[in-house]
């Protein structure tokens, strides 16, 4: 549940918070007052459309955030583990955005992706925007709704993934079969001397890196060794030595101890571990003198195998490190053409193998998008019965696709029949966008809207009089399994609600901006009544109100 939304300098919007409820809450407003560009808030805090015009003129930038109580909704859950985000009972959506059009955000504080925030927002809001019925003329969208509806995801991602491999088998395929001829003896000359010459080169991950380091040591071996020698020689190299000095401390301890025994215990435990390490040091240097090469040869060597190298990795387009995997890659090319005709064998052997996994699995997806077709189809026209379409009814035709999609083997059309007598027609040709809308809202309420939070901008336009209050009706019993903000112009609309939200523009300062406010009692009663009367509100639109408004809570109670 989306509980609460703080919005600053989004738009003409400078500072709003919006409380929120569980069930049916509707914003309401004159025509222009911003109600949309709250709607648009909480898509761009959900990862929608950013651009730096969103941020209000004069502010720094502008940010959105989104609470919700995601508390059970497994699908929150689990994306939350897979970011390693702390569940600390909320959570928290907020997307920031300057004027040049940059944007960050973060879910519970931890910086994400916008593509991260999209993919949580998704699992958390179902947006449906003014001409969201519009979506539902695309075929696609007409998939997508009735697989929904079926509750078989795991057979929709099963057949995108065969299909995907399909694309990848046929990809190999072509490039198998590409190459023929002359054009193939000559590829695999050209591949076979390459790998001859890298095989000779031998290159080593890291080589490079390890042969510049001791050309570095060897370049500089005179002023090594000199170094050396000195440090060797001031650790043990005569009286004045640190070696020497700390024997003799040692031996001046014992004189003390004689005389005052057990009081140098402690300075002779540490004077007898700083002649160990004196003496270790002094061992160490010695090998380092020892273990630096002068011989010019090795240094010429060193120089020449790193030429070569470098040499060959500018050949190949590669850096020294890479040569062993582009050694590979040509390997694997050469195998495959001198292998020929069977690797295209073999991909057709893998191709059909797969091809037969995607058409099972496709055809289970087939049989269940029919079966949810038929239910959909029955609830979907009781729905639209119930909103006034009298003797309207709602069907799924499915026919096969001409070609096998990642989507499966399905093409879907969704068709009403307005007049009882009258054969069904696309919904796309439909001519009233009133019963386009109500259709929409009859599958919105069918499929129960599948996700915790549900908003809707103006719906349902196109409607009024006693459809209106079944708009509202059906609005009502879809905030029984899910929250629903609705943007509405419609009073049947508003007084089902049980949360009523007003937004209006004023001056602060010399700047537009939003407010929101939440109506209640009287309040409420005189907003209904103006969007019954208009600027004119009467007693007789008071009075009409209030009986909306009490019907709404009878209603209520009776259910």
């Amino acid at each position: 549940m989306l509980i609460h939304l703080a919005v600053r300098d989004f738009t003409i919007i400078h500072r709003l918070d919006v409380e929120l409820g569980a069930g049916l809450t509707v914003l309401t407003g004159e025509t222009g007052a911003g109600k949309s560009i709250l709607v648009d808030a909480l898509g761009f805090a959900l990862g929608g459309r950013a651009s730096g015009t969103m941020v209000r003129p004069g502010a720094e930038r502008a940010e959105v955030a989104a609470t919700f109580d995601a508390a059970g909704v497994d699908e929150v859950a689990e994306l939350g583990r897979e970011l390693g985000l702390e569940d600390g009972g909320e959570t928290i959506l907020r997307r920031r955005i300057t004027p040049d059009g940059r944007s960050r955000a973060w879910i519970n504080d931890s910086p994400v992706s916008a593509r991260t925030l999209r993919d949580l927002g998704s699992r958390l809001v179902d947006l449906q925007g003014q001409h969201s019925h519009h979506a539902l003329l695309r075929p696609a969208q007409q998939l997508r709704v009735l697989d929904a509806a079926a509750g078989h995801a795991e057979l929709v991602a099963r057949v995108a993934e065969l299909h995907r491999r399909l694309d990848a088998i046929d990809a190999e395929l072509e490039a198998a079969r590409a190459v023929g001829g002359g054009e193939r003896e000559r590829r695999i000359d050209y591949l076979a001397f390459h790998c001859a010459e890298l095989d000779a080169l031998d290159a080593k991950a890291g080589e490079a890196a390890e042969l510049a380091a001791e050309l570095r040591r060897l370049s500089h071996a005179v002023e090594i060794r000199s170094a050396a020698d000195e440090i060797e020689h001031a650790l043990s190299g005569g009286e004045s030595a640190a070696g020497s000095a700390v024997h003799r401390a040692l031996t001046r301890l014992a004189d003390i101890e004689r005389h005052a025994p057990g009081t140098t215990a402690s300075a002779h435990e540490l004077l007898e571990t700083a002649l160990v390490h004196v003496t270790e040091a002094s061992v160490a240097v010695r090998a380092l003198a020892r273990g630096i090469d002068t011989d010019p040869a090795r240094i010429a060597s060193v120089e020449n195998r790193l030429a070569s190298l470098h040499d060959a990795g500018r050949k190949h387009r590669v850096s020294p490190d890479e040569l062993p995997g582009r050694l590979a890659a040509l390997r694997g090319e050469l195998e495959g053409l001198e292998t020929g005709e069977a690797r295209v064998r073999e991909l057709q052997d893998r191709r059909a193998a797969v091809r037969t996994d995607y058409r099972k699995v496709a055809e289970r997806l087939s049989e269940g998008r029919s079966s949810a077709a038929r239910r959909l189809a029955d609830e979907v026209t009781l729905r639209m019965r119930e909103l006034g379409i009298d003797g309207g009814a709602f069907s799924v035709a499915m026919n096969r696709a001409r070609e096998e999609r990642a989507s499966g083997i399905d093409e879907v059309e969704f068709r009403i029949r307005t007049n009882p007598g009258h054969p069904p027609t696309p919904l796309a040709q439909t001519a009233s966008g009133g019963e386009q809308s109500r259709v929409s809202l009859g599958i919105l309420v069918a499929t129960r809207g599948g996700l915790p939070v549900m908003v809707l901008d103006e719906i349902d336009s196109g409607v009024g009089g006693r459809v209106a209050e079944l708009v509202g009706r059906h609005l009502r019993h879809l905030a029984e399994s899910c929250q629903v903000l609705c943007v509405t112009h419609l009073p049947q609309v508003a007084s089902q609600a049980q949360g009523h939200l007003t937004v209006s523009k004023g001056a602060n300062g010399s700047m537009t901006s939003v407010r929101v406010r939440t109506v209640t009692g009287e309040e409420r009663t005189e907003e209904i009544a103006r969007m019954l009367a208009g600027t004119s509100v009467t007693a007789r639109s008071r009075a009409h109100a209030r009986e909306m408004l009490e019907s709404a809570r009878q209603g209520e109670t009776a259910g």
